[in-house]
């Protein structure tokens, strides 16, 4: 069952949208939020749609690395489009 795989885990929503905490409140109870606290700094070339695309990615990044191995990180919300290389 879910919850039993769950048990030891703490769930973490990555973000500190209101918006976001209620949808995730609509599913489960018991949640942390943790919120990147990255310089939001973008290449200038950027049109506007990409600039919110780009720093989804790169909050996405730092909190991915900060996660410990008991947590299970949400991030809610489109994701964003990942230049290939």
């Amino acid at each position: 069952m879910l919850s039993d795989l769950l048990k030891d885990k703490i769930i973490v929503l990555g973000s500190a949208s209101p918006r976001r905490k209620t949808l995730l409140r609509a599913i489960i109870n018991d949640f942390e939020i943790k919120v990147s606290d990255l310089n939001e700094e973008y290449p200038k070339n950027l049109k506007e749609k990409e600039i919110s695309e780009f720093l989804a990615i790169q909050k996405s990044d730092f909190l991915s690395i900060k996660i410990k191995k008991n947590e299970i990180l949400i991030k809610i919300g489109r994701a964003p489009r990942r230049e290939r290389v």
